[in-house]
């Protein structure tokens, strides 16, 4: 099966409720294996079929309205440790009209300060009770292995956290509503496991040859790193249609192409020249994660060449707005990015004001819509949506924009060898006296580098934090921003 669009922002469906959505799924598919989980070492520990997931959650349902005493509107934590017990719950939760909030549990090598950060999650959301669970084991599922594979089965890899919005929607809900057309067979596992081995989340496409699969640059990034030409010599990633990018962060073009260039000729990624394999995304929490997606691979910018489209064949409307005058920007100009589409979530949970000034902004003239304002700045470039960075992370020093992403990221080139892989931070500093902003880099160093060396990284960084402004410079921008 070769999709001519990747499936996560298509609609699944025209039926309006996702709860009659997804039974009609689960009727029409019952046995079909829904979720498959992997612990640390690969191996199958639970499996669930899409009956599974639906006649468990309903029993669940009936326990939170019945034994547990909540109401529709009630808030509940959910914090589970990774694992399929953890969706059985979520959408219990939704069956039962009750507001889930997912969390992950607190570390227990800092007990203390992993309740403390607990507590505050619940009490900022009003829960009255906490759910604790852990990851079935192979006696609390039913296994289903002899069941004939469908002809329109998609499968797919996912090490995405599951209390994070694109775990949660891309690569459990939304897949799990799809429908019987787009039959989905998820094989996930736990980040940690990822962050042990990062070579098993390839292992696990080549074993169940999936079709397509998500991850932040990191995760590309960390393959690459971690890769040994002996180690993964039976890898096959022939069957891979697209690797959606940009989860949750800006798409890095070098970590993608250096991903693309190594798997291409070590385990067969399909590369069509254009790294056409990559599907650079663009989504937020307030938009239920999926906003758009480029399905052209890595087009570069011809205003930035760093930059690459992360959407484009938009279905919801998306425009690129002064902040200022709240009109939109003509094409190739800085702006913010408005979203006005039926996925815009209601607002922030108690925060009446702040949810008015983000999820109903207006047009300035007003054109009958209301908007979310994303936060985000951006530019339109032949239809091509480019994201520059966060506008609240927008550093100016002497007149000059910085983002902040830019520079992290130039940092992170820098001291490749010396610093911890999303171990940097670039942030501006406000001089006391006169109000002035110096622009400051905090990063970790690891442990081999003495301290006799940081003088000379610090001149390296700075050069070419320097050489990076050069190249990104964001030109107009704040024209768009105030």
């Amino acid at each position: 099966m070769t999709p001519s669009k990747p499936l996560w922002w298509r609609p699944w469906s025209d039926e309006p409720s996702w709860q009659a959505q997804a039974r009609q799924t689960a009727t029409a598919l019952y046995k079909e294996t829904f979720l498959t989980w992997l612990d640390g070492a690969g191996v199958e520990t639970a499996t669930l079929s899409f009956h599974d997931v639906w006649s468990r959650s309903a029993f669940v349902a009936e326990w939170l309205l019945g034994d547990v005493g909540l109401a529709p509107g009630d808030r509940a934590m959910l914090v589970y440790a990774p694992g399929p017990e953890f969706f059985v719950a979520f959408v219990a939760c939704l069956r039962a009209g009750i507001l889930a909030v997912p969390n992950y549990p607190p570390d227990p090598a800092n007990l203390g300060r992993g309740l403390e950060k607990l507590d505050l999650v619940t009490t900022a959301c009003g829960a009255e009770h906490t759910f604790l669970g852990s990851r079935m084991g192979d006696d609390a599922v039913a296994r289903l292995h002899d069941l004939a594979e469908p002809s329109a089965r998609v499968v797919a890899v996912s090490w995405l956290p599951q209390f994070h919005d694109s775990g949660l929607m891309l690569m459990l809900f939304g897949p799990f509503v799809a429908g019987k057309h787009q039959c989905y067979h998820m094989i996930n596992f736990s980040p940690l496991s990822f962050l042990a081995d990062p070579l098993m989340w390839l292992r696990a496409v080549s074993k169940y040859r999936a079709l397509w699969t998500a991850s932040p640059d990191f995760g590309y990034r960390m393959c690459t790193k971690r890769a040994d030409v002996d180690e993964i010599s039976d890898i096959n990633l022939s069957s891979l249609v697209y690797c959606v990018g940009g989860v949750g962060q800006r798409c890095v073009p070098s970590l993608l192409r250096e991903f693309a260039a190594y798997f291409a000729i070590h385990c067969k990624l399909p590369d069509d020249g254009d790294r056409g394999i990559f599907a650079p995304s663009y989504g937020l929490a307030e938009h239920v994660v999926a906003t758009c997606g480029e399905n052209g691979g890595l087009i570069s910018s011809r205003r930035r060449p760093d930059l690459i489209s992360c959407g484009s064949e938009f279905i919801v409307d998306v425009l690129i707005v002064d902040v200022v005058t709240k009109r939109p920007v003509p094409d190739g100009s800085p702006g913010e990015v408005w979203l006005s589409s039926d996925s815009v979530a209601q607002g922030y949970w108690g925060k009446p004001g702040l949810s008015d000034e983000t999820f109903r902004a207006r047009l300035e003239p007003d054109d009958g819509k209301e908007y979310l304002r994303t936060g985000d700045e951006a530019f339109m470039e032949q239809g091509h949506l480019f994201i520059c960075g966060r506008i609240k992370d927008l550093i100016i020093i002497g007149g000059e924009n910085y983002y902040s992403d830019d520079v992290e990221l130039a940092a992170t080139e820098a001291m490749t060898n010396a610093a911890r892989p999303g171990c940097i931070a670039a942030f501006a500093l406000v001089n006391a006296d006169d109000e002035t902003e110096s622009l400051c880099i905090v990063l970790e160093i690891r442990e081999h580098v003495h301290a006799v060396e940081h003088g000379n990284l610090a001149s390296t960084l700075t050069t070419r934090v320097a050489k990076s402004r050069e190249a990104t410079a964001p030109g107009d921008s704040r024209s768009a921003i105030g």
